[in-house]
């Protein structure tokens, strides 16, 4: 009986306390930080793992595309334009290799997120282009280059 008693006391004392500890904080995810301007993206970008999608932004609005880092001055594959209108990265080609072209109506919108690392990850927002949003979906690049 003694041992029953002693028991349930325990028992009951174990449930009060569980009840008024404090329910375990929760923590705001931060969004990630976002590349919003031109001058963030200037540069030569390599991509992570190295592949043959070498980029570079330029600060006239316009960009390269080529399968190294020697080849995107003189011989890229694809050139375009590009823009923000507020988090979103707008891409147009303007000229380049038939299979690399989506063509100047077909107008790409990403987000560009900045990874702890300092690499930068495209987010489709919106791409009817499926070569690209292929390349581009969640590709990570670094930047090599001004």
């Amino acid at each position: 009986m003694n041992r029953r008693y002693t028991l349930l006391t325990l028992v009951t004392l174990i449930m009060l306390v569980s009840a008024c500890a404090q329910p375990p904080a929760t923590t705001k995810e931060e969004s990630p930080k976002q590349i919003t301007d031109m001058s963030g993206l200037y540069g030569i970008w390599q991509p992570i793992p190295p592949a043959k999608v070498w980029r570079e932004y330029r600060d006239d609005g316009t960009f390269r595309i080529a399968g190294t880092r020697d080849t995107l001055e003189e011989t890229p594959f694809l050139t375009g334009e590009y823009w923000f209108e507020g988090n979103v990265l707008y891409f147009k080609d303007v000229s380049g290799e038939p299979e690399w072209e989506c063509g100047g109506e077909l107008v790409a919108q990403y987000e560009v997120q900045v990874l702890e690392s300092g690499e930068i990850k495209f987010v489709k927002v919106k791409d009817e282009c499926s070569e690209r949003a292929a390349m581009l979906s969640n590709a990570q690049y670094k930047r090599v280059g001004e």
